[in-house]
């Protein structure tokens, strides 16, 4: 089941998310960096399919950013993630 990982290259921070977009479901996240950017891979980690044991990771979206965004990005992760643990009290 590999399947290639779609790439989005920002170019800018004016991102758009295209209507019709599918949203998937992540509990898995590497962040790599070469020295012109970092890679963001999000995936899922679940069972192997075709085993009984052991588990595999599935790369389903890689988001490669330009370093001199990458400031503007972990604001916006923060910023997302504060607004996140906002609402988890308030339940």
């Amino acid at each position: 089941m590999s399947k290639e990982p779609q790439v989005l290259n920002i170019d800018d921070m004016n991102i758009k998310i295209k209507p019709g977009t599918e949203a998937c479901y992540s509990n898995f996240l590497r962040v790599s960096f070469t020295s012109t950017e970092f890679i963001f891979d999000f995936g899922f980690t679940g069972p192997k399919i075709d085993s009984s044991s052991g588990s595999e990771t599935t790369i389903t979206n890689r988001i490669i950013i330009p370093p001199e965004y990458l400031n503007q990005v972990i604001e916006v992760l923060q910023k997302q993630k504060d607004a996140y643990e906002k609402s988890l009290e308030n339940e």
